[in-house]
């Protein structure tokens, strides 16, 4: 397994792979060849994956995942658009088409029942 280590003295990062029964071994900085501390790698103990993370153009930040993004859009007061149900909005915009036609034939009827009446 890999573990991240860092160097006390001049700070170097660098991972090493080994055992488990090995992990209590000191490992020496490749660089300054001092002594490393291991540490603890970004998303260890929870579900995020530091693979997750990419920069959202639309927010202008690196997002952790896509529950982290709706929550930055949520706070800044946006909405994410483009998602929507394809089926849903086809049937909205028939209902909104199909009330015009009623409306223009209410309006054709009252006009000819006016026109008729002079």
């Amino acid at each position: 397994m890999n573990y991240p280590y860092v160097c006390k003295a001049c700070k170097n990062e660098w991972d090493v792979s080994k055992r488990l029964k090995d992990i209590d071994n000191i490992e020496l900085c490749p660089i300054c060849k001092e002594e490393g501390k291991r540490v603890l790698a970004a998303g260890y103990f929870t579900n995020e994956k530091v693979e997750d993370a990419e920069f959202c153009p639309a927010l202008g930040q690196v997002v952790k995942s896509k529950k982290h993004r709706l929550q930055i859009a949520k706070d800044r007061g946006l909405e994410e658009v483009g998602n929507e149900n394809v089926a849903a909005i086809c049937d909205k915009r028939r209902a909104e088409i199909e009330a015009a036609q009623v409306k223009a034939y209410k309006d054709l009827a009252t006009d000819r029942i006016v026109l008729g009446a002079r």
